[in-house]
């Protein structure tokens, strides 16, 4: 699992340690046009969440890539959503 947000250490950046081959998954994902990239899916939020994210990651839940994300609603509980990176579907949301 990924914290997009989270800055990658030099290790990282070079492929290697912690964080680095799912990084480099994402970006091939990217760049093979096979994930969304992040934009196109926080666009499928509802209105005003962009605003409030607290987390985003990147993860694969049964061979599907995820991207799951936490954001507060209007009323102040925190929303826990999974996309599905390849097509933007929403595969689960719930309270947290």
């Amino acid at each position: 699992m990924i914290a997009l947000s989270a800055p990658l250490d030099a290790e990282a950046k070079r492929g290697r340690g912690r964080g680095g081959d799912a990084h480099d998954e994402v970006w091939r994902g990217r760049q093979a046009g096979t994930i969304l990239p992040l934009e196109a899916i926080l666009a499928t939020l509802p209105e005003g969440a962009r605003r409030r994210i607290v987390e985003v990651e990147f993860d694969y839940d049964d061979g599907i890539p995820v991207y799951e994300i936490e954001y507060v609603d209007e009323y102040g509980r925190l929303i826990e959503v999974e996309i599905d990176a390849r097509n933007g579907v929403v595969l689960k949301q719930e309270y947290d």
